[in-house]
Order: structure tokens, then sequence, then C-alpha cells
């Protein structure tokens, strides 16, 4: 959801108080199935992944857990006990406002706002990615915001700030302590 946030936010509020943007594993731009976004997720789909979710959410966290923190990808390594953390955390949400935020998520289309922004913008997504598909997120997304540099970890899952902890960090801290303009362009 940061990511829509964050896009919204400039969009009203203007970046005069914000002098670069990153975004991880970005939701945005666009997730639904439309006639103009032909490749996104089909509302069927959705509507199933909700029903599920409603029918019985403990299992439905415990059984995202794995995907989200990359179980199984070569180089991942995550231990059932923070994937349990994990899913404890997302238990302590109200049921209502994690449906209603991840309706806001899927139907929300960012593609205008994010052409608009004129920020220095890292933008950093995981190729294996189930919760945000990269050729739906990280990869649009920096097509859309011009001034953006684009890195894609191999192997990475939704949760880069887990598994990929270190990398993240210094990709971060590199951004955040170079010039005011991005001087590579966008890198697969």
């Amino acid at each position: 959801m940061g990511s829509g946030e964050v896009i919204r936010y400039l969009s009203r509020y203007g970046s005069d108080r914000v002098s670069r943007l990153a975004i991880l594993s970005g939701t945005a731009p666009f997730l639904q199935k439309t006639e103009d976004n032909p490749e996104g997720i089909e509302p069927s789909m959705y509507d199933q992944m909700v029903e599920r979710r409603t029918q019985d959410r403990p299992k439905w966290f415990a059984d995202n857990a794995p995907p989200f923190f990359g179980a199984g990808l070569p180089g991942i390594s995550t231990s059932p006990e923070r994937m349990q953390w994990g899913v404890q955390m997302c238990l302590q949400c109200s049921a209502k406002a994690t449906i209603d935020c991840c309706e806001a998520v899927y139907q929300t289309d960012f593609r205008a706002e994010m052409t608009d922004i004129k920020l220095p913008t890292l933008i950093i997504h995981g190729d294996a990615d189930q919760s945000a598909p990269v050729h739906l997120c990280g990869r649009k997304s920096s097509q859309l915001i011009l001034d953006s540099r684009y890195i894609e970890y191999e192997n990475g899952p939704h949760g880069l700030f887990i598994t990929h902890a270190d990398r993240l960090n210094a990709d971060l801290l590199h951004f955040i302590c170079g010039s005011s303009r991005m001087a590579a362009p966008a890198s697969r």
C-alpha cells in the first residue's frame, strides 16, 4: 500500500517537502484487468481471493506467507518462526480493514498520477513477487516515472525487507546519499 499512499500524497500536496522517492515492492500503478490494462488481474481471480480470505483468514495468511517470504527460492532462507511472526502481525489487523485495503490496492489506477512525478525515484522490485507481480508493478512503474532508476532483484519476493535486507539497505543508502539527479538509467 505504501506506493499508492506516497503517489497520492504527491498528487494532492506536491513535492515541495520531498526530495526523493523510493518505491519498494510497490503495488502501483494498477492491478485490475480493464480494457486499457489487459495484462491486469481478472476481477474473478480477485473475488476468489477475497472469498478464500474471508472463509478462513488465518489459513489464507499462513498459505500466503511462504510466497511472501520467498520460501523455496534459490538463495532465500526465511525461518518458519519469522513467517509465523508475519502471519500473526496480519491477524492483529481488522479483517474488514485488510479487505478494504486490498480492494483499494486492486482497484485504484495510479498511472496518470505517476507520470506527473518529477522527483528522483528509486524503484526496487523482486522478480518473484507474487503479491505485486513485477510485470504489472515494478516494470510499469519505472516506465511511468521518467526520472527513475529501476533495480530488479533476482529471486526477490514481496518481502524484500526481510529476504534481501542487506542489499536493500545498501541500495537505499546509495540513493539517499547520491546526487539529487539520478545518474544511471533504468536497469534490470
